[in-house]
């Protein structure tokens, strides 16, 4: 594989990863406004983390159409390194500005949520006592 493809590759991946990163900072905020419903909470956190692979998978398989139909476990291991990589900086610089700046109080709602549940399901008051310490 010559120096043109590999640079073509990678630009694709770059791209995808980007729209991955978009993908998943709409998901994570979809999912912080059901904290107060841990049930919905954690599955839309598995719907999402379930549709974020299937777009990592389906832009893996468009960069293979890309290059006629075949690609080495080397590229497409690269290239799928690249989109994670991309999208993942995505998500910890959105997830850093909305714990900072947009919902500060999110920690003290998934405290609260957790106490919540763990009250509505008769959890011990020992466990209680120790999740709210």
């Amino acid at each position: 594989m010559d120096q043109a493809v590999k640079t073509n590759i990678n630009k694709q991946a770059f791209l995808y990863g980007i729209i991955v990163g978009v993908i998943y900072i709409v998901l994570l905020t979809v999912e912080n406004m059901f904290v107060s419903n841990m049930f919905g909470f954690y599955a839309i956190k598995i719907v999402g983390f379930l549709l974020y692979l299937t777009a990592i998978g389906l832009f893996a398989g468009q960069i293979r159409k890309s290059l006629g139909g075949y690609i080495d476990f080397k590229t497409v291991f690269g290239a799928i390194f690249i989109m994670i990589l991309v999208s993942e900086v995505f998500y910890f610089v959105y997830n850093y500005i909305y714990l900072l700046y947009i919902d500060p109080n999110f920690m003290e709602k998934i405290k609260e949520s957790t106490l919540g549940w763990m009250e509505k399901n008769k959890v011990p008051q020992e466990s209680l006592d120790t999740t709210s310490a």
